[in-house]
């Protein structure tokens, strides 16, 4: 009877130790999985955020010079002023001198617009004339006296900002 007595005590202490054992074990892998886990998700979001600021930073540095650039050129073309005050639209101009100023332009243009290689890039009259060239997509997205609509449009948002500013 003490033999058994004996075995029952030692099963129930392997029991008692195997459940101890893997409490214990739960407890650990619990404890270090958190700690892991939340070490990581800060240094995780540390380095999203970091990284979303230095790609906001290059969008806003990529945004500025294709905006420097874009003036930069639009200021070469419009140097000359038979650029800027020739206007198609007026008739002052016979038909030879018409095409004689648009060949002028787009030779211009041209010059200008593939330094950069730009897929628009146009002067758009308010007849629906455009000199230079527009890419597809844009020739889609307008017929010719909507574009120069839109354009104008911006244009005199702009100018009514500017005012309201000035005041």
């Amino acid at each position: 009877m003490k033999r058994i007595n004996e075995r029952v005590n030692i099963r129930a202490v392997q029991i008692r130790m195997l459940v101890a054992y893997v409490l214990l074990s739960f407890f650990s892998i619990y404890t270090i999985s958190t700690l892991i886990i939340n070490f990581s998700s800060d240094v995780l979001a540390n380095k999203v955020s970091n990284l979303i600021s230095a790609n906001c930073q290059q969008i806003e540095l990529n945004t500025n010079n294709y905006l420097n650039t874009v003036e930069t050129i639009t200021t070469l073309l419009f140097a000359d002023e038979k650029y800027y005050k020739y206007n198609p639209v007026k008739d002052e101009y016979d038909e030879y001198t018409r095409i004689k100023n648009d060949e002028a332009i787009a030779d211009r243009i041209a010059d200008l617009g593939l330094m950069q290689n730009f897929s628009d890039f146009a002067v758009v009259y308010s007849n629906g004339n455009r000199v230079g060239w527009t890419s597809n997509t844009t020739a889609a997205l307008f017929d010719a006296e909507e574009l120069y609509k839109e354009l104008n449009w911006i244009f005199e948002e702009d100018l009514i900002e500017e005012a309201s500013v000035l005041k």
